[in-house]
């Protein structure tokens, strides 16, 4: 889910946002996005009912959804590189 914000200080306060237990990712990106959010729903009810959450916060302008049909491969986390 691309996350659009009025202003970087919506953004800062979106990703502090825990209580969301669908969101399982949350990335900065460039572009015309603030936000690339990585949710998990048991169906379009319940993303219906995250995005009405999503949109009640202030200062949030917008979403553009994409729904994975099939998933062929899912890895976890990337190690991090530690110097």
């Amino acid at each position: 889910m691309h996350v659009d914000t009025t202003n970087w200080a919506v953004t800062r306060h979106l990703l502090a946002r825990k209580e969301l237990p669908e969101v399982e990712e949350i990335h900065t990106v460039t572009g015309e996005s603030a936000m690339l959010l990585k949710v998990r729903t048991r169906d379009t009810q319940a993303l219906e009912d995250l995005l009405e959450r999503i949109h009640s916060i202030e200062g949030f302008k917008g979403t553009r959804s994409y729904i994975a049909l099939s998933t062929y491969l899912e890895r976890g986390p990337s190690p991090v590189a530690t110097e």
